[in-house]
This record gives structure tokens, sequence and C-alpha cells, in this order.
């Protein structure tokens, strides 16, 4: 949904980013399952942020991950995601939940994505996206082809915004047609 950052719309509010933050991972502990941790001490102008999360991949083709962070104010976030690849099919969930306590400053984002693997050099893939702030959302959607010849990939995709804003007069809603190529050497 990179394409439409530049358009001034709703993004999602983040926890625990800075400068001086101690991340730690764990090996996996036992059939696939890992442990992350982060700390962001106190800088003056900020208070102190941890977060933890667990991620398990021990069944071939899912992996799943539980996040959770603290922030100042309080502010906490969660989330939730999953992916499972069976064949060629590939399809994820995500759900991220953002809660300031005592504001209506809630933050939530859906999002799901298929895709399928046509041969060795094509495949496509469908995605969408909702993002809730408070009493306003936005929707994106995204359509996209790419084809693999050597070392060279060509990417055809179409991306469509509702809302961005979070008006519901459609003033802020966009499309996007996006064309590519990159070269492996």
């Amino acid at each position: 949904w990179d394409q439409f950052d530049d358009e001034g719309g709703l993004e999602p509010t983040g926890v625990g980013s800075g400068d001086n933050m101690i991340f730690y991972t764990t090996p996996s502990i036992m059939d696939g399952l890992s442990l992350s941790a982060s700390y962001l001490p106190n800088t003056g102008t900020a208070q102190t942020q941890i977060g933890y999360s667990a991620t398990y991949t021990g069944v071939e083709g899912l992996s799943v991950t539980y996040a959770t962070g603290e922030g100042a104010d309080p502010v906490d976030a969660t989330v939730m995601k999953a992916s499972y690849a069976y064949g060629p099919v590939t399809v994820s969930y995500s759900d991220y939940e953002y809660d300031a306590s005592g504001t209506s400053n809630d933050d939530d984002v859906t999002s799901y994505k298929v895709s399928y693997t046509v041969s060795d050099e094509l495949s496509i893939s469908y995605g969408a996206e909702e993002l809730e702030t408070g009493t306003t959302d936005s929707e994106y959607d995204m359509v996209s082809a790419s084809y693999t010849a050597g070392g060279m990939t060509l990417t055809a995709s179409f991306s469509d915004a509702t809302d961005i804003d979070g008006g519901n007069d459609g003033s802020e809603d966009r499309e996007r047609w996006a064309i590519s190529a990159s070269f492996a050497f």
C-alpha cells in the first residue's frame, strides 16, 4: 500500500521505534516456536517501551505470529498474523490493533492476501486492507501479476484506494497502475 503514502491519508499509529532499542530473538525453542523481545529505554521525551512476540512455524507451510507492545500514556498495540502455503496457493491474514487509553485515537488494520503461482514463471495475487482510525476508515485493494524469465522479472499491478483521508465524499479515492522490471545479475 506504499503507493498511496504520498497522498497524505490515514496511516496506522506505531509503537516502539527509536534509537538505542535492544532487540533479541531466541533460536527455535521447540518445534518451530521462537520468541522475541524489545526494549526502548526512557529518552526524557518518551517513556520506556516494551514489546514481545511469538512465532510458530512447526507445520509445513504455516506461519503464525502474535505480538504485543506497550508505550507511553499508556498505549497498547497487538498484531496477529498468519500465512499458509499449500501447493501453488498462499493465503495470509493480519490484524493490527492500537489502543490509546482514554482517547478515541484507536486504530484497527485488517488485511488479507491470496497468491497463486501458476508456473515457475508466472504468479498472480490479490490483496485487500481496511484501516479504521476512530470514526473514519480507508480501504485498499490490489491485483498484481509477475512474470520471471531468467534474471528478469516483470510486474504489473492495479491498486484502488477508497476514502484515503477517511472521508466519505469520494474526493479522496485513487487508482494506480504500475509496471516494473527488475534484473538480477
